[in-house]
């Protein structure tokens, strides 16, 4: 029976040790729990703060970004104006020589016709003097001829 006793209180021993064994590793999981909820807590409000401040730096790039292509469209919109104007101010010189040009053949074409019509009138000017004064010599000479007696040719 001694025996049976010290058995008995053996296994009452290992209870109270296994019990005891699984409180204490119930502490460390509530513990480990507890803990871990902590850093999870604690990594969030890190994840938070760091996204926060890369939203930051996101927007921060895209107003240089803007600013950067609002500069560039500007420059791009003088560039494409300056060559709107100097295409526009060669277009005006070209036609402005194209007129002149014109106007130049006009003004030699009707120098041209003045002379023609000039050269035209002297020569029926000439023409009409020797018209006239062919008529006025063979009447002349017909006159002379009605006059034998006055021969002063002979």
């Amino acid at each position: 029976r001694v025996l049976g006793l010290i058995i008995e209180d053996l296994e009452d021993e290992q209870d109270r040790l296994l019990d005891y064994t699984q409180e204490i590793q119930l502490g460390y999981e509530r513990q480990y729990r507890e803990w871990l909820q902590k850093y999870i807590i604690e990594l969030d409000q890190w994840k938070s703060i760091e996204l926060s401040r890369l939203h930051e730096k996101l927007q921060k790039y895209e107003i240089d970004m803007k600013y950067v292509f609002q500069e560039k469209l500007e420059l791009l919109n003088w560039e494409v104006e300056t060559a709107k104007s100097r295409i526009l101010r060669e277009e005006q010189e070209k036609g402005s020589k194209e007129t002149k040009s014109i106007i130049s053949n006009i003004e030699e074409i009707s120098r041209q016709n003045k002379m023609q019509n000039m050269a035209m009138e002297e020569d029926t000017d000439i023409h009409l003097k020797l018209q006239a004064n062919t008529r006025n010599k063979v009447m002349e000479e017909n006159l002379i001829n009605n006059y034998p007696y006055l021969d002063i040719w002979s």
